[in-house]
């Protein structure tokens, strides 16, 4: 039992597309009169991706979301740079824009914590976005996945490059 808040979204999904943020019974009462549409599932994102129609349910955290993008190659790891999220105000739950602040040591602490979080997952080579969700100024939760597109050769590439400079 997940309970309120909490969150429905696609599996597959990105861009908060298809995302429902349940925070009281009036939210669940909506979307009960939206389940047949919910449970067609979003169909297709557009260029050419379908969904698969599978919906994940977990709790809502409330506040500050950052997107975290590493790079991690050959045993070596780099923080590129944070993204904080700027999200749409309730009821909406969108993301609306963010501002990236590129990693120039300040965020070592947070570093520390990513490397540790990709370890024990086992994500040692390859582009990485994770949002680690702050409730109260503490990490709660955490949604990682691997960025697909660039071939492992061309990040090689540029992660020698990037990591002599």
């Amino acid at each position: 039992q997940v309970g309120l808040p909490s969150i429905i979204k696609p599996v597959d999904g990105f861009g908060s597309q298809h995302v429902f943020a349940l925070r009281n019974a009036a939210d669940c009462a909506v979307l009960e009169q939206l389940a047949d549409l919910v449970a067609a599932g979003p169909g297709a994102y557009g260029l050419g991706i379908q969904s698969s129609g599978v919906l994940l349910v977990e709790r809502l955290h409330e506040g500050p979301v950052w997107g975290c993008d590493v790079l991690r190659a050959d045993g070596q790891h780099i923080l590129l740079g944070v993204n904080e999220k700027i999200m749409a105000p309730p009821p909406a739950f969108a993301i609306m824009g963010g501002c990236f602040t590129s990693n120039c040591g300040q965020f070592a602490a947070l570093d520390q914590w990513l490397c540790r979080v990709l370890d024990a997952v086992g994500f040692d080579n390859g582009a990485a976005h994770v949002e680690p969700p702050s409730v109260r100024n503490s990490l709660k939760s955490i949604h990682a996945w691997s960025v697909r597109g660039l071939p492992v050769c061309s990040m090689r590439r540029w992660a020698d490059q990037f990591m002599q400079t």
